[in-house]
Order: structure tokens, then C-alpha cells, then sequence
């Protein structure tokens, strides 16, 4: 374990001189590129309502800190080849973790127990082909493990390009949402949407005209140790072109455990961006119904004193419910679950509205907030951040996720259903740490 984490140690300080020393440099046809970061986030969290319902604790406030070291290394050869190699060493520290713990204690002998952890931790898992994922170490303070996140080979061929191995993908003109954006889409509420979940993949893109691209993609899982699961692995293919001064996109294929076809728009009026986007899914499993998901968005940048900033989006959700008071039942729905365990889904209500406000008060500070609206139940979110660019290479947010809402309500709260009392959703005040070398 010494040697481990003092290996670590020694990547974590040195890579930073390496990709300061090596960066950009030619080797005759060959260019060798490193860079990455450093990222800490530090949060305080209050509200304990489902902890303290399943006996965890009978605090209301809780620390935590994710802090993420992050290596990328792409050599290049010529124009043609790409070997990107993304390591990452991720670490958790505070009661989250205790908590976490404490429940695996107390319910691991449960029938029930599996289900009942899901509920109070949730995990996003994106299916996946390689294992490049391993867990250091784990105690009740703290965990600490390390992946690849991108490892991946690409060809540049005349309009072709290929992509093999672990990589990221992202389709679709959504600003908060984004129903065609079909692999490891973010959430509405994520606050860093640096970086994608890398996906293990083959991709293909070809330029058929300056105006006509085709692409296609197959994501394998695995099932076991060295089979490919084929009918739960996804497959799709994107149609885009470029007409009166707008993109315009077909895409559809076979997701996992669901078909999906969609369409979209994105173009620019009297300076304004405009978008749109709908899909229908049909779930195996669930015969006779099929599921629409929509978007609709408007932006606008004002060149004046600030560079104020103004996003507003609509988004129906076919998958969610028009009463508060079924959206538990999501939680048993094969439709739903499923993608919302592979973060396909967020939201449980039918109709929002969300909108993205930034202004710059100095030319190293930004202050925005994203806010969102459940229209079927009232709840919102509300999502401020100050962010100082402190260096050339380090910013520094400062941030909080605040939640309004009746109970019950999908921001507001739950009730119960053993003991009554009100579930209210947490809501937390965070310093972010970034530094880039």
C-alpha cells in the first residue's frame, strides 16, 4: 500500500513538469502532447431527511471533498494517427462516505438491502466493454480509486475519421437538456460540464459534402468476464446538413434495452441561437407505449459592459409523471430505472423550463445561476456561482444548489410512505478548485 500510494504521489507532482517540459514536442513526424488538472471540490450539505428516515444519523449538516487528478497524453502521428491515453486518480473523503458505509452495515443482510441503498446513494454506471476502472483503497472516511477515462485510437483519413476504444461522443443542441445526445449525457443540475464519461466505442464520421455528414457508432457491454452482450449493447447513426443558415440532424438506433429516433435543429436568428430537438423511444419489455422527449431553446449574447448572457429552454418529458404523488413509482418502472441508472434520465416530472444567466463584472470574475422550474409540480432549482480566474491556470468557483418546493414535489420533497414525516431535498454551499497545467 506504501509503494502504491507513494507512486501515485510521484505521478500526481512530476506529471505536471512532464506536460510543462514535453508539451507540444515534435519528434520528426511524431508530436507528443500532455497537459491535464487538478481539481477539488469541497462541500457542505444540509439536510439529512432520508438519512435520518433509515437510521443513519441524526445530523443535519455533513463535509465533504472529491478531489480529481487528471493526466491526458494524445501522441500524434502526423495528420493521420492519435493515441489518447486519459488516466485519473479520484478520491473521496467525508461523510458521505461514513454514511455510505454505515448503511452497508446496517442493511448488507437485507432482502431489501440493495434496493434500499440505491435509494439513499444513488450511482450513475455507463455501461461498458473494458474494465479500466479499480478501487485502491476504502475505508469509513474516505475512498480512493483510479481509471483510464479516455484510451482511444484515431484515424484522420480525407473526410473519414474513426474513433476505437474509450472515448466521448456528444450529439444534440441542448443547453440543460439534451434528449439526443444518446451516451452519457449530463445532468440538468451538474455543475462541471467540463468533460464527458468517457465510452468504450467505435465511431465513424464522414464528410459527404461541405454541407452533408453522416456518423455512426457501436458501444458494446460486456456480459461476464469475455462474452459481448449484443442485444443490450447500443448502436446509432446521426444524418446532419447544413441549410439556410441552420444544422438539422436525423439520429436513431438501438440503445441498450430501447429504440430511439430522433430529430433536431440548431441555427442562428437576428443574432440569437435557436434549437430544437425530439426524440420517441420505444422500451423493450414495455409493449403498446412509446415515450417523446423535447426540447426548445433560445440564446442570446449582448456585446455591452458586463457581456451579459441569457439561455431559456423548454423540455417535455414523456417518461416523467403529471402527478407529484407518483413519481416513487418511477422507481419500479423498467422504462425509466434503467436509463436513469445509466444516467439517460434525471427528471421526473413532464414539463420545465430552465434558464442560464452569466455576467462578468471583471474580466476575471463571472457570476451566473442556472435555474429550473418543474411547471407540473412548481419546485425549482437554483444553482449560483461565482467563478474568479485567480491565474492564468487556476480558477476558483463558489457556488451553492438551492432547492424550493412543496412536499411533495421533485425539488421540494417526498413524504415518507413508512413513517410520514417530510423527505425535503438537501441543499449545499461548495468551494471548486481548478488548476490546469
Amino acid at each position: 500500500m506504501i509503494k502504491r500510494g507513494l507512486g501515485l504521489f510521484l505521478l500526481a507532482v512530476l506529471w505536471p513538469v512532464a506536460a510543462t517540459a514535453f508539451s507540444d514536442l515534435p519528434a520528426g513526424p511524431l508530436t507528443w502532447r500532455l497537459g491535464g488538472y487538478f481539481k477539488s471540490f469541497a462541500a457542505m450539505t444540509q439536510g439529512a431527511g432520508a438519512y435520518e428516515a433509515a437510521g443513519l444519523t441524526e445530523r443535519e449538516t455533513f463535509w465533504n471533498d472529491a478531489s480529481r487528478f487528471r493526466a491526458r497524453s494524445s501522441l500524434f502521428l502526423g495528420e493521420t494517427l492519435e493515441l489518447g491515453v486519459n488516466y485519473e486518480l479520484f478520491g473521496l473523503v467525508g461523510d458521505d462516505q461514513r454514511l455510505r458505509r454505515r448503511g452497508e452495515e446496517k442493511y448488507g443482510g437485507n432482502p431489501f438491502g440493495e434496493q434500499i441503498l440505491a435509494q439513499l446513494f444513488p450511482v450513475v454506471t455507463t455501461p461498458e466493454l473494458l474494465g479500466l476502472e479499480h478501487s485502491i483503497d476504502e475505508t469509513d472516511d474516505y475512498r480512493l480509486s483510479h481509471r483510464l477515462d479516455r484510451l482511444y485510437l484515431k484515424l484522420h483519413a480525407g473526410p473519414w475519421d474513426f474513433t476505437l476504444g474509450r472515448a466521448a461522443l456528444t450529439w444534440g443542441p441542448g443547453r440543460i437538456w439534451n434528449p439526443t445526445d444518446y451516451l452519457a449525457s449530463f445532468s440538468p443540475t451538474e455543475i462541471d460540464k467540463e468533460e464527458k464519461i468517457g465510452v468504450d466505442l467505435a465511431h465513424a464520421r464522414v464528410a459527404v459534402t461541405d454541407a452533408v455528414t453522416v456518423e455512426a457508432f457501436a458501444a458494446p457491454v460486456r456480459q461476464g468476464d469475455d462474452r459481448v452482450d449484443g442485444e443490450h449493447s447500443a448502436a446509432a447513426g446521426r444524418v446532419a446538413w447544413r441549410l439556410l443558415a441552420a444544422e438539422w440532424a436525423f439520429s436513431g438506433g438501438w440503445l441498450y434495452d430501447r429504440a430511439k429516433a430522433g430529430f433536431e435543429v440548431d441555427g442562428q436568428l437576428f443574432d440569437a441561437g435557436w434549437r430544437g430537438a425530439i426524440t420517441r423511444t420505444t422500451v423493450a419489455g414495455v409493449p403498446g407505449k412509446v415515450y417523446y422527449q423535447a426540447i426548445a431553446n433560445a440564446d442570446y449574447a449582448w456585446g455591452v459592459a458586463w457581456n451579459p448572457y441569457l439561455a431559456g429552454e423548454y423540455f417535455y418529458n414523456g417518461f416523467g409523471r403529471d402527478d407529484p404523488d407518483e413519481y416513487a413509482d418511477l422507481a419500479t418502472e423498467p422504462a425509466f430505472q434503467r436509463a436513469a441508472a445509466r444516467g439517460e434520465l434525471y427528471n421526473v416530472g413532464r414539463h420545465y423550463l430552465g434558464v442560464i444567466f452569466t455576467v462578468q463584472p471583471h474580466a476575471l470574475v463571472t457570476v451566473g445561476n442556472t435555474a429550473i422550474v418543474n411547471l407540473t409540480d412548481g419546485s425549482g432549482y437554483e444553482g449560483p456561482v461565482v467563478t474568479w480566474s485567480v491565474l492564468r491556470d487556476l480558477d476558483w468557483l463558489f457556488g451553492a444548489q438551492l432547492t424550493f418546493g412543496r412536499v411533495p414535489s421533485e425539488y421540494g420533497g417526498q413524504i415518507n410512505p413508512f413513517g410520514g414525516e417530510e423527505l425535503t431535498v438537501p441543499e449545499s454551499y461548495y468551494s471548486y478548485l481548478k488548476y490546469y497545467f
